[in-house]
């Protein structure tokens, strides 16, 4: 079982990142976010990527978008200033936010 620690080596660390933006921004946040990325396989070839949205908007007309990333523990650091510096550069919804997880016998 795992002892509360967080992996820096050869374990797998999966990256949560999500973010709200108004649902008509689609097709401009979509292309954003392929070469976000295209930068990140290019960067860190052995990372799993997945995209995924809530089906409905809130109230406010916003989605809600999450970004799921796995990757090994060694590689998180360098994976987080990059997506860091991607949003910045590709102008990416700023308030976001991110969460790591572990699997429980890591």
């Amino acid at each position: 079982m795992g002892t509360g620690r967080t992996c820096k080596g050869a374990c797998r660390v999966f990256l949560f990142v999500y973010y709200k933006f108004i649902a008509q921004a689609y097709p401009s946040i979509a292309t954003q976010l392929a070469e976000l990325e295209t930068t990140v396989h290019e960067r860190f070839p052995e990372v799993s990527i997945r995209l995924l949205r809530r089906p409905e908007a809130d109230s406010s007309g916003q989605q809600t978008w999450m970004e799921m990333y796995e990757i090994q523990g060694r590689d998180l650091p360098g994976l987080q200033s990059l997506l860091s510096e991607l949003v910045d550069r590709l102008g990416l919804p700023p308030k976001r936010a991110i969460e790591v997880f572990i699997a429980p016998g890591e």
